[in-house]
């Protein structure tokens, strides 16, 4: 009953709510608007340098939501968390999880809650947290700490290797537990070269299921062959040369999938070096993608990893933003041994203007996938009509009309009587969502809020000659802002 409200809404919203029509191939239908969303925006942070999020629903109907943000600029970002009672109206305040005096800025982050009630806070401190991303590029410590009767554990450090960790998701099994799987390189690949320590060698990938806040056991579930030295060679009448000494460069970031019934994990990742999609079925890694290394050469996909998701028949979808597509999108393609012609799930409606930022999907109960993209239909640099939308399928690549989270508007300029004219711009970054318990979409995002600011000024020369000109500077913040659909 409720995934049926879920699926149903999103459509409905879009197009009676709003007084929207619905359109051909997921472009945003004429007029959308934030009037497609049930509730109003709520500032969730309690700073301005917040940068990744993710948010989670509990049985009991509570929300649990963690992200990142810090106190002023140039300090390392913390990870914080905050809960609501009353569905996203009003959130506690934020509670500081990360400050262990470490220094360690706080990267890409995510909430889960088990068919106990337990909520996890899981997060990856990086030593540079300006390449990290959702997909993981910078290496790092991959943490946790539960929540259980009201008191939250010790953190729990996951990767016995400092700074070792590159990417990561976290899926539920068939039992409700969360679980963790990650890219790293192994033990000898590290020891071979520690100074070099990059994802192109994080070709180890493991597993834990949590269960409290207690070291978890570890499974490896892709575990590369070891290095061998020059006398293991020779035994086996190998050349004792680079090739064979050092760690292969088949490391693995931007992971993402599901956790099937057997508890065996499903996933995508995509080779570092070459930039190839591969697929891990549970028991073999394929390539399923390579895309034109050209294409790819400035293409930080770190920034915005394809997804696995699954529909309701079962079927996978793999769900990416295209390298160089003739009209601006996000993809879905079906995944059956090799990825199918793709269909676009949210488009913009004119190739030669606009452009989509920052897009996430996200596998929601019975099958439902969702896709959440930042898109502009009027600019493709610094746009300043970019709003966040959603848009919601059940497979057989037909994606519904997307409804507007956000409407910016109202960004713009305003000129004061005195001559000073400033610039407002909003613009949605990193999105997450998940479901609750009546089955509406709770959609947790970040929102840039720009300010470029001048005042005319008027002086005379030695000449005389009157001069004007203007003086003037920016300002910015990010916010973490929840809805509820």
């Amino acid at each position: 009953m409720a995934v049926f409200r879920l699926a149903s809404m999103l459509t409905v919203c879009a197009v009676m709510v709003c007084g929207c029509k619905k359109t051909s191939a997921g472009a945003p239908p004429e007029g959308a608007s934030a009037g497609a969303a049930t509730s109003a925006l709520v500032k969730v942070n309690k700073y301005g340098y917040a940068v990744f999020c993710d948010v989670a629903a509990g049985a009991n109907g509570a929300l649990h939501a963690v992200f990142t943000d810090a106190p002023e600029y140039g300090k390392a970002p913390y990870l914080y968390y905050a809960t609501s009672s009353d569905h996203g109206a009003t959130w506690s305040d934020p509670k500081n999880l990360s400050d262990d005096e470490s220094g360690f800025p706080v990267g890409f982050c995510k909430v889960a809650v088990d068919g106990k009630g337990r909520v996890y806070a899981i997060w990856k401190y990086v030593m540079d947290h300006g390449m990290e991303g959702p997909g993981g590029n910078g290496g790092g410590e991959l943490c946790f700490r539960c929540l259980d009767g009201g008191t939250w554990s010790k953190t729990v450090r996951l990767n016995k290797l400092p700074h070792a960790c590159f990417s990561y998701f976290v899926a539920s099994d068939a039992h409700g537990s969360p679980n963790i799987v990650w890219s790293q390189p192994a033990l000898d690949a590290v020891n071979q070269q520690y100074a070099l320590v990059t994802p192109s060698i994080a070709d180890l990938v493991n597993q834990a299921t949590l269960d409290g806040g207690a070291m978890p056991a570890i499974r490896g579930v892709i575990v590369p062959d070891p290095i061998l030295n020059e006398q293991q060679l020779r035994a086996r009448n190998l050349p004792p040369d680079y090739a064979h000494l050092n760690p292969k460069h088949d490391g693995l970031y931007n992971l993402r999938g599901y956790i099937a019934p057997d508890g065996r994990p499903h996933f995508i990742g995509e080779n570092v070096d070459d930039k190839s999609l591969r697929h891990f079925d549970g028991r073999t890694l394929t390539t399923i993608y390579t895309p034109n290394p050209a294409v790819y050469a400035s293409f930080n996909t770190f920034m915005e990893p394809a997804s696995l998701l699954v529909d309701a028949a079962g079927q996978e979808h793999v769900i990416r933003m295209p390298e160089k597509p003739e009209i601006p999108c996000i993809r879905d393609y079906l995944l059956s041994g090799t990825i199918s012609d793709p269909v676009p799930a949210i488009q913009v409606k004119d190739a030669g203007t606009g452009t989509v930022f920052d897009f996430s999907a996200f596998q929601g109960p019975g099958g439902h996938m969702v896709v959440l993209c930042g898109l502009s239909e009027t600019e493709k640099i610094m746009p300043k009509q970019e709003d966040l939308y959603a848009v919601a399928s059940e497979g057989k690549q037909q994606w519904n009309a997307p409804t507007a989270i956000t409407d910016n508007t109202h960004s713009g300029t305003s000129t004061a009587g005195n001559g000073a004219v400033t610039v407002t711009t909003y613009q949605p970054r990193f999105a997450s969502m998940c479901f609750d318990a009546q089955g509406h979409a709770c959609i947790l995002f970040v929102s840039e809020e720009s300010k470029a600011f001048g005042v005319n000024t008027v002086s005379v020369t030695a000449g005389g000659r009157a001069v004007q000109g203007m003086i003037g500077g920016s300002t910015g913040t990010s916010s973490v802002m929840f809805r509820r659909l």
